[in-house]
């Protein structure tokens, strides 16, 4: 699992960055245990992280730009697929990526009154995905191939917000968030979206 990256700092104040890492994961034994009989057993994933991005601070403001793009081989997701017992099965698809930008900030407008935030902004796909859904006319299972789709609980935006307020001995916080639109499944169906 390597990874290497440069950083280089302009000032005291501002940098760039640029970094690659590699990394593995095997499939858990209810991978193995879970697929069907005479089915190919689960391979393990691989991910490629390239990131590189802007950090910037001073006594009363920072910021920073990360670019993301993580490419996965054989990453393990849930297809609809079933085995002879009806438990779901992790299957491998051969290629899926995250792809974004991750925003962050910290203002500190007067001495007693700081704002932290940071946003990601992503496109997370799954190329060349099968959906099986369960046939109860015939019984089995139907595959419907449905190309390009959302990976599942992946959301486009995510956002976060803390203002900070300190008069004297006490702390106030006030924290907000918010998750966009995100899918229980990778068929980007509309009907099975988290608002």
């Amino acid at each position: 699992n390597p990874r290497a990256g440069i950083h280089y700092q302009f000032n005291p104040h501002s940098g760039l960055y640029i970094s690659f890492a590699r990394t593995h994961r095997e499939p858990n034994r209810d991978n193995f245990t879970d697929t069907p009989p005479g089915a190919r057993l689960p391979d393990s994933e691989q991910l490629n992280d390239l990131e590189g991005g802007w950090n910037f601070s001073s006594p009363g403001f920072m910021a920073g730009v990360n670019l993301y793009h993580m490419f996965y081989h054989n990453q393990l997701v849930l297809t609809g697929l079933i085995n002879d017992v009806g438990a779901p099965v992790m299957t491998n698809v051969e290629k899926s990526s995250r792809t974004g930008v991750e925003l962050i900030w910290g203002l500190k407008a007067t001495p007693t009154l700081r704002w932290d935030g940071n946003a990601t902004f992503s496109r997370n796909r799954i190329r060349e995905f099968t959906e099986y859904v369960d046939d109860w006319d015939n019984g089995g299972q139907q595959a419907f191939p449905l190309g390009t789709t959302h990976l599942a609980f992946s959301p486009g935006l995510i956002a976060n917000s803390q203002l900070t307020w300190q008069p004297g001995n006490f702390t106030f916080h006030l924290v907000s968030s918010y998750t966009g639109k995100q899918y229980i499944d990778n068929t980007a169906s509309n009907s099975r979206a988290l608002n």
